[in-house]
C-alpha cells in the first residue's frame, strides 16, 4: 500500500472479463421471465452473462431486449388479444435456451467451483419488480402507440 493520498485507488478494469459468482440457472431464468416478462428476460440473461464476463452478449441482450419491448407492444397494440399466453410461452422458452446454450446448464454451475446458485428469494424479488417495469413501459409504449396511430 502506497503512504501518497493522491494515489489513484486500485480497481479491477472493466474490460478484462471477470468470471465466478453468483448464476441463475435456466429454471430460474425462465420463472423470472414467466414473472417478469420482457424486463425479467433481459434482467436475468444479462445478470448471468456479466457474471460469465462477456460484457459484449449483455449489452446485446439490452439492445435485443428494447427492440423485444416496442415489439411487444405494437403487437398488443395491432393485434387483437395481443398475443396472450404465446408470446409469454415464446420468451420463457427462449430465455431458457439462451441460459442453457449460451450461458451454464444447471449441472455445469452445481459441478463449478466458481459460481454458485442465486437465492430463489432474489428471482421471486426481481421477477416481481421486472413485471411491476413490464407492465409499466409496454403501458407506457401502448399509449404513445396509440397516440400516434389514433
Amino acid at each position: 500500500m502506497s503512504n501518497n493520498p493522491y494515489a489513484t485507488p486500485r480497481a479491477r478494469s472493466l474490460d478484462t472479463p471477470q468470471a465466478g459468482g453468483l448464476l441463475y440457472s435456466p429454471t430460474q431464468v425462465a420463472l423470472g421471465t414467466f414473472v417478469g416478462g420482457v424486463c425479467g428476460l433481459v434482467y436475468f440473461l444479462r445478470a448471468n452473462f456479466l457474471a460469465l464476463g462477456n460484457h459484449e452478449a449483455a449489452r446485446n441482450t439490452l439492445l435485443g431486449g428494447a427492440a423485444a419491448l416496442v415489439l411487444l407492444a405494437l403487437i398488443a397494440t395491432l393485434v387483437p388479444g395481443g398475443g396472450g399466453v404465446g408470446v409469454a410461452l415464446a420468451l420463457v422458452l427462449f430465455a431458457r435456451w439462451v441460459a442453457e446454450s449460451h450461458q451454464m446448464s444447471k449441472q455445469a454451475i452445481d459441478a463449478s467451483g466458481d459460481f454458485d446458485f442465486q437465492s430463489g428469494w432474489r428471482v421471486f424479488g426481481m421477477a416481481l419488480a421486472c413485471m411491476v417495469a413490464s407492465f409499466a413501459l409496454v403501458f407506457a409504449l401502448i399509449l404513445a402507440f396509440g397516440l400516434l396511430l389514433a
